[in-house]
C-alpha cells in the first residue's frame, strides 16, 4: 500500500518545480518587454522634443521638458509625427498632438517646458512721456513663464520710442510700454508732399496733432482744408494721390 504523505509531498514538489521554471521564463522575458515598452517611449519623446526645439522663440534656448506622469500607450512608429501649435511663448504646459501612419494611431500629450529668457529691465523709474536711452536699460534673466509675451529682449527695440505708461526700476519693460516718439508737434508747421502718379507738389501745412514717423496725422492747408497726411520725418509729411 502506497504512503499517501509521500504521494503528497511528490505532487508538492512537482507544483513547486513548475512554478519556479515559470518565474524564471517570465524573468528571462520581462526585461525584453520593459526594453521594447523603453525604446517606443524614447523614440516619441526624442520626436516631441525635436518639434519642441524647432519653435521659432526658443531657437537657441536651452529647455526642459517634464513628462505628464501618464503616457500615452505609445505604438511602435517607424515615423512618430508631432504638431504644435504656432506658440508666441512656448513654454509652460503645452498641447502636442500625436499621430502614426503605421500602424494608424492618434493621441497627444501635455509636457511642461520650461526655459529661461533674457529680457530688457529698466534701471530707474522711467515716467510717462520720456523717451528711453541706452542707460535706462538693462538686461536680466528669468523662468521665460514667469515674463509677460510682450517682452522685450534688444535695446534696439526700445532706445528712442517714449514710455506710455510709468515703469518701475527692475520692472520687464514690454512693447505696450512703449510708443513711438513723435518727431512732429500739435501747431508745427510743416511741408506737405503731395505725391501722384509721376508728379510731386510741395506746399505747407499746420500740425493738427503730433505724430511719430510712419503714423497719420491731420494737417491744416494753407486754403484751409484738413487732409490726412502721413509722417516722413521732423518737419515732413506725405499726401498719395491716386
Amino acid at each position: 500500500m502506497v504512503d499517501q504523505r509521500l504521494i503528497n509531498e511528490l505532487t508538492n514538489a512537482r507544483i513547486l518545480l513548475h512554478i519556479a521554471w515559470l518565474i524564471v521564463f517570465l524573468a528571462s522575458w520581462s526585461p525584453c518587454w520593459d526594453v521594447h515598452a523603453q525604446t517606443k517611449s524614447q523614440v516619441w519623446e526624442s520626436a516631441i522634443e525635436r518639434a519642441i526645439g524647432e519653435q521659432s522663440p526658443l531657437a537657441g534656448h536651452p529647455f526642459e521638458i517634464a513628462w505628464p506622469a501618464t503616457r500615452p500607450n505609445w505604438p511602435d512608429c517607424q515615423d512618430p509625427k508631432v504638431q504644435l501649435s504656432n506658440l508666441a511663448k512656448p513654454v509652460g504646459r503645452i498641447y502636442v498632438s500625436l499621430r502614426c501612419d503605421s500602424p494608424r494611431w492618434l493621441g497627444s500629450i501635455q509636457p511642461t517646458v520650461s526655459a529661461r529668457k533674457r529680457y530688457l529691465a529698466a534701471v530707474r523709474p522711467l515716467s510717462l512721456g520720456s523717451i528711453v536711452s541706452e542707460s535706462d536699460l538693462m538686461i536680466l534673466e528669468a523662468d521665460w513663464s514667469s515674463l509677460p509675451e510682450d517682452v522685450l529682449s534688444d535695446p534696439e527695440q526700445a532706445i528712442g520710442r517714449t514710455i506710455s505708461r510709468t515703469v518701475l526700476a527692475g520692472q520687464a519693460i514690454g512693447l505696450n510700454f512703449l510708443r513711438q516718439t513723435a518727431v512732429i508737434r500739435q501747431g508745427e508747421r510743416v511741408r506737405v508732399q503731395m505725391v501722384g502718379l509721376n508728379f510731386t507738389v510741395g506746399g505747407e501745412a499746420v500740425a493738427i496733432q503730433q505724430g511719430a514717423v510712419g503714423e497719420a496725422i491731420r494737417v491744416k492747408m494753407a486754403s484751409g482744408q484738413v487732409v490726412s497726411a502721413t509722417v516722413i520725418r521732423s518737419g515732413l509729411v506725405e499726401i498719395r494721390i491716386d
